[in-house]
């Protein structure tokens, strides 16, 4: 050991309720190689999966909200044209307090349970807008304009912490690799949505794809509950300050 270059005696590291490393001791020689290796799901691809997957979910809920909501409110609430682009408006004004108020959020909540207020926020946006089906008026209005607002709150917030956490957790050469298949993946599921939104509408009613979008918010939800995400304190180091450490 006292040869080594390199040398750790009983490494470990959490990340919440999450051990990462328990109890890890090594010795690394001049021109030796060594590679640290376990099993799936045990840490960073988990955590890449479970964020994937609610974005695929939120993606295609959303545009089959999108995809039957104009008419639903013009049609069926009786909204006016400038109601119903007030209500969508709305998600804008969510949006940008979110950017403002992430870095105080960020300091007072660990980061798997800011990341966890995007999908949570949205399942109550999804209610609030499903909730619509058994109100007109005024109500339907200002339950829309909450609807909409926490639609661009919540996941404000989703997208700063899980776009930090990859970038700390995905090599710097592979980061445009992970964004793109993200990408396609997660875009991919909006003309899904879209054709889903528009046959239930047509099939069942506006009302029924409203609702078909709300249970897909309790999906995206509950694959971040389920996974290792709300355990998550705070950012671990990327693996270029690892290296330049080392």
């Amino acid at each position: 050991m006292s040869s080594a270059m390199i040398s750790m005696q009983d490494v470990r590291i959490r990340f919440g309720e999450v051990e990462a490393l328990k109890g890890v001791s090594i010795a690394v020689a001049h021109g030796e190689f060594v590679a640290l290796v376990g099993p799936n799901g045990s840490g960073k691809s988990s955590l890449l999966r479970a964020i994937a997957a609610c974005a695929m979910a939120w993606n295609f809920s959303w545009f089959v909200l999108m995809a039957v909501f104009v008419l639903f409110a013009v049609n069926t609430l009786g909204l006016t044209p400038a109601q119903t682009g007030i209500a969508l408006g709305a998600q804008g004004l969510g949006m940008l307090l979110a950017a403002l108020a992430a870095p105080m959020i960020h300091t007072r909540l660990r980061l798997g349970i800011m990341i966890l207020l995007g999908p949570a926020t949205s399942l109550f946006a999804a209610f609030a807008i499903g909730a619509t089906t058994l109100m007109r008026g005024d109500a339907a209005f200002m339950m829309l304009l909450a609807g909409f607002f926490l639609f661009g709150f919540g996941p404000m917030l989703w997208t700063i912490g899980q776009t930090s956490l990859r970038q700390a957790i995905v090599p710097l050469r592979l980061i445009g690799r992970v964004s793109a298949i993200q990408q396609v993946a997660t875009l991919g599921m909006r003309p899904l949505g879209a054709l889903a939104g528009g046959f239930v509408g047509e099939r069942f009613g506006l009302e029924a794809a409203i609702w078909l979008a709300v249970i897909g918010y309790g999906v995206q939800l509950a694959v971040i509950l389920l996974s290792q995400m709300p355990a998550l304190d705070a950012l671990p180091p990327s693996l270029e300050e690892e290296g330049a450490a080392a």
